[in-house]
């Protein structure tokens, strides 16, 4: 695994959200007593309740087939579901959050990082991938915050409260030049937010089938996960 890109981190007490009323934005979350809520980039709302790992974004062909993809785990809690981690590959350089009663947990190239941050203060490191930079918050004692900055106004933004988390991605309107161009996954196509199927042309109609297309199998799950294990 690689280690931190950088040991340069800069710790503030202001957190620059990514925020354009031009842009388009996608989410999924889940928290107590309802399963995983996604929106996706259309603003189409669904819900499905499952274990395992998903798609929420792919991009094959970002930064001239260097890739990105998101990927979330759900976890079955009874008679409902929730999304407990989240993980973004570009490259092979991978974030990854998860949740805790406790306290939320990350890993920056299968390393874990800094975690005793004071409310409100903030850290940055930058993977090696462009020097992207990744904003790195701890909101209160229960509430985690972490923004991967890809440029333009867009980016990747994971959120725990607890054991829950949350992910929101983020588009420039100018689909030629987004990290988002050409992506597919359980946010839909970009940017229409389609329900389009693995085969790159399939409209999946059925929310059920659509989430269940855009499950890692698990078969293939130790080949094609971006999860850490």
């Amino acid at each position: 695994m690689k280690a931190f890109a950088t040991i340069l981190f800069t710790i503030t007490t202001l957190f620059v959200a990514v925020a354009n009323a031009d842009l388009h934005r996608a989410s999924i979350y889940a928290f107590g007593g309802a399963d995983p809520h996604i929106t996706t980039w259309s603003g189409d709302r669904f819900e499905f309740q499952r274990r395992g790992d998903f798609v929420l974004l792919s991009n094959p062909d970002y930064s001239n087939g260097l890739g990105l993809e998101v990927q979330v785990r759900t976890k079955v809690n009874d008679w409902w579901s929730y999304i407990e981690a989240a993980v973004l590959r570009i490259g092979d350089e991978t974030v990854e959050v998860r949740g805790g009663e406790e306290y939320s947990r990350y890993w920056i190239n299968g390393e874990e990082g800094f975690s005793a941050l004071e409310p409100q203060e903030e850290m940055q490191v930058w993977l090696q991938q462009g020097g992207i930079e990744v904003h790195i918050r701890q909101v209160n004692s229960k509430q985690f915050q972490l923004r991967v900055d890809l440029g333009n106004d867009e980016g990747v933004v994971f959120e725990t409260f607890q054991q829950f988390v949350r992910v929101d991605v983020q588009a420039n309107d100018a689909e030629e030049k987004s990290f988002a161009s050409n992506s597919l996954g359980l946010v839909g196509s970009f940017p229409r937010g389609a329900k389009v199927g693995r085969d790159k042309t399939t409209v999946i109609r059925s929310s059920t089938k659509f989430a269940k297309e855009w499950m890692v199998p698990a078969a293939e799950t130790t080949e094609t996960t971006v999860f850490r294990s």
